[in-house]
């Protein structure tokens, strides 16, 4: 990720230089546009759903960014335009696991006795999917380079309302349990229905929607804007989003599901009642369309 980061801005500064450089072709007609305009991007993005417990086993996988803004031009000074705007947007963030942990927890077994269960597990490989529609709030500033390429920022706001949330992982599960009242360890117990599952190095998959709160995240934009023509541009430049808050739901806590055939199934690392937030970085690459007239 640190190798894509220095080529994205590699690349960006060339540009920059590039069109620093250049001299405004001679041209005798000047264009204002009207301050109207619509904006379409799709931005592929390396995306990590970040977990406060498991965060440095966690690693990075491809996801996405794309949407359209409206966009209303309130001011003009110079070579500086000032936009604000509002759109709709579908991101999907994507983020794998691999570790091996064990815990241990004082509960009560199916006859209501005491028990101390401690679970291992070995070789866990998780991978985690949140996708969400959102409703993003921008400003944007461009500077003019020379009279076709400009330089753009654009921050603000997004507000994502969940849309699914799901992951899947695989492991080697041994579990045990112990009876202090009676001095007894119980384990090497698999037995299809049985409420007492204690195997032993017993490989276990598991598919599950999980349930997570609205996502409110910053966004920022730095790229080049090239005029194809007066009412059509092309944008390239990189974004970079970061997840405000903690997606985490309650009803999510650390806890045992249960199967119809074993009573039990792995648990999510993104169902343990720690905090979770989402990040985002990568290209941003997009097209302008000036709306209405196009005064000389």
């Amino acid at each position: 990720m640190k190798q894509l980061k220095i080529s994205i801005a590699t690349v960006l500064l060339i540009t920059m230089s590039i069109g620093i450089m250049a001299q405004d072709s001679p041209n005798k007609t000047n264009y204002k546009s009207n301050p109207y305009a619509l904006k379409m991007h799709v931005s592929p993005l390396i995306t990590n759903i970040k977990s406060d417990t498991y965060n440095n086993e966690k690693k990075s996988k491809l996801g996405f960014d794309l949407g359209a803004d409206f966009m209303y031009y309130y001011s003009t000074k110079r070579k500086v335009r000032a936009s604000v705007s509002l759109g709709i947007g579908y991101t999907n963030y994507r983020s794998s696991y691999s570790l091996s942990y064990e815990h241990s927890v004082l509960t009560t077994d199916f006859d209501g006795d005491e028990v101390l269960v401690t679970e291992k597990v070995d070789n866990m490989n998780e991978s985690q999917s949140l996708k969400f529609l959102n409703i993003p709030l921008k400003f944007g500033f461009e500077y003019s380079l020379s009279q076709k390429l400009d330089a753009y920022l654009s921050v603000g706001g997004t507000y994502g309302s969940n849309l699914k949330a799901k992951y899947s992982n695989e492991a080697i599960v041994t579990r045990t349990g112990y009876y202090d009242e009676w001095n007894v360890l119980i384990n090497d117990v698999d037995v299809a229905g049985s409420p007492y599952f204690y195997p032993n190095n017993k490989r276990m998959t598991t598919n599950d929607v999980i349930k997570i709160k609205n996502n409110i995240t910053l966004e920022t934009v730095l790229c080049l804007k090239y005029r194809l023509n007066p009412k059509l541009s092309v944008l390239l430049g990189v974004k970079y989003i970061y997840g405000l808050t903690d997606i985490t739901d309650e009803n999510n806590t650390f806890f045992v599901k249960h199967d119809d055939v074993y009573h039990y199934s792995l648990n999510s690392l993104l169902g343990r009642g720690d905090k979770i937030t989402t990040n985002g970085f990568g290209m941003d690459l997009g097209v302008q369309f000036n709306i209405g007239e196009i005064l000389k």
